[in-house]
C-alpha cells in the first residue's frame, strides 16, 4: 500500500504478504497512523522488504503490528519498520521479528536521518541472527532527533546504536 502526500491517513487491520519494498510505503505525509496491521514475506525475495517504509514524514504513529521478515536473500537490505528522514515518530507496541537467517541488512527497527524525537517503547524485537542493530537509530548525514526509550529487545548477538 502506498500512501503519499497525505494528512491524517489511517492504515488498520490489514493483511500484507510482502513481495515488494513496503508492505506499508509512506512518504512526504503528516499525523498518519499504521496499526494493527500483520505482515508476512515469502522465504526469498531478490527486491528490498521492508514491513513499514516511512521516509520525509513527520508526526505519524506506527503500533501494534506484527510484521514477520522471512526473506533470506543474503544483500537486501530488509527491515521490520525503516525510517528516513523522518521528523518525529511514535513508534509503538509492534512485534518486529526476523525469521530467517541473515547476518546484516535485517534490522527489526531501523531509523536513519530524523529531526524531532523518534518515541520507541513497547516493542518486542526478535533478530536472533542479526550481528548488526536490532534497533537503530543513525544521524550521520542531516538531523537532529533524539530517541525517547526502549523496553524489549531479544536478540543472540545483536546490539543497540
Amino acid at each position: 500500500m502506498r500512501v503519499s502526500y497525505a494528512i491524517g491517513v489511517i492504515v488498520q487491520n490489514c493483511e500484507f504478504y510482502l513481495t515488494t519494498q513496503g508492505s506499508v510505503f509512506i512518504q512526504n505525509s503528516s499525523k498518519c497512523f499504521v496499526s494493527n496491521n500483520t505482515v508476512t514475506t515469502p522465504t526469498y525475495l531478490n527486491v528490498q522488504t521492508d514491513g513499514i517504509y516511512s521516509q520525509r514524514n513527520s508526526n505519524n504513529t506506527y503500533e501494534g503490528n506484527h510484521i514477520v521478515i522471512s526473506n533470506t536473500e543474503p544483500t537486501n537490505h530488509d527491515d521490520c519498520i525503516q525510517s528516513y528522514l523522518d521528523t518525529s515518530l511514535i513508534i509503538r507496541n509492534n512485534y518486529c521479528e526476523q525469521q530467517n537467517s541473515k547476518l546484516q541488512n535485517a534490522q527489526g527497527i531501523y531509523m536513519t536521518d530524523g529531526a524531532g524525537t523518534f518515541t520507541v517503547y513497547n516493542n518486542v524485537v526478535k533478530c536472533p541472527n542479526n550481528q548488526a542493530n536490532i534497533i537503530g537509530f543513525d544521524n550521520d548525514v542531516t538531523g537532529t532527533g533524539s530517541l525517547a526509550l526502549i523496553i524489549i529487545l531479544l536478540s543472540a548477538a545483536a546490539e543497540i546504536l
